[in-house]
């Protein structure tokens, strides 16, 4: 199924989001890119093909701008004999899984999302017929290079009662009239990986998710393969796939101001663990 991304600008700014200097959108988005870079890197090492879907708008000041994506769509070949070969014509390639990159630089935080994201998220589950993750990472700035402490893929679960919504079969809610977007409006909170709905300090509503349920990257990738292209428990461990364990090496990137960065792994807690 396809989903027409829809792009809103607003009329706010960032300055209209009243954040200290410390959660502005800016500094937000420079911790981000560690967490993508090391995504796309290890995705890359997995045999899975890493395209931005998101927007970045971090350089413009034309008003906030609110879109219908998530950050990164992962591909792979669905052909067993083209990963043999190690080869992937364009014929046999096919969307495997979406992944939202949420960076946090407080563990306190580790967990935590704006509610009207988590709703986001939920309608692409819905919409796409293949997995759909929050990558969630705890990211120390304090050394000499970023470092990774914690990370887990969250895996969204379809949720029963808005799937009730979507096929017209739910009582108080009708699609056909905006009734899916009220309906995850006023019950997020009733989400089974939602622990908590509260205010954050900057009047945002917030959802602290159940992270015990979030997937290490030898789980993440056994779920993308599997579940997204369609290969069986046997084909996964014949490629090597599922063996393949948590990354523990350096990432090197290129940050947006073009100076290079270095990833590291906080292998002292045993690597990551997601």
């Amino acid at each position: 199924m396809t989903v027409t991304a829809i792009m809103e600008r607003s009329t706010r700014t960032a300055d209209d989001l009243q954040r200290p200097a410390w959660n502005s959108l800016e500094h937000n988005y420079d911790v981000h890119d560690v967490g993508e870079a090391f995504v796309r890197q290890h995705c890359s090492e997995r045999g899975l093909d890493v395209e931005a879907w998101g927007i970045d708008k971090r350089d413009d000041d034309g008003g906030l701008i609110f879109d219908d994506k998530m950050d990164l769509q992962l591909y792979g070949s669905v052909d067993l004999e083209h990963v043999r070969a190690s080869i992937k014509p364009p014929e046999s390639r096919a969307l495997a899984a979406s992944v939202e990159v949420k960076t946090k630089r407080s563990a306190n935080w580790y967990g935590t999302i704006n509610a009207r994201h988590l709703r986001k998220y939920l309608t692409i589950r819905h919409a796409f017929d293949v997995p759909t993750y929050i990558y969630m990472a705890h990211v120390d700035e304090g050394g000499e290079h970023n470092t990774i402490e914690r990370d887990t893929f969250i895996p969204l679960v379809s949720w029963d009662e808005y799937q009730a919504v979507l096929d017209g079969d739910h009582p108080g809610y009708d699609a056909a009239t905006g009734g899916d977007k009220q309906f995850l409006t006023d019950h997020i909170g009733g989400y089974e990986l939602v622990e908590y709905v509260w205010r954050a300090p900057d009047g945002n509503k917030v959802v602290t998710l159940d992270v015990d349920v979030g997937l290490n990257w030898p789980q993440f990738t056994h779920g993308v393969y599997c579940d997204g292209l369609g290969y069986s428990a046997e084909q996964v461990r014949e490629i090597g796939v599922r063996e393949r364990t948590a990354p523990t090496h350096a990432v090197t990137f290129d940050g947006h101001d073009g100076s290079e960065r270095q990833i590291d792994v906080n292998t002292d807690n045993g690597g990551t663990d997601g």
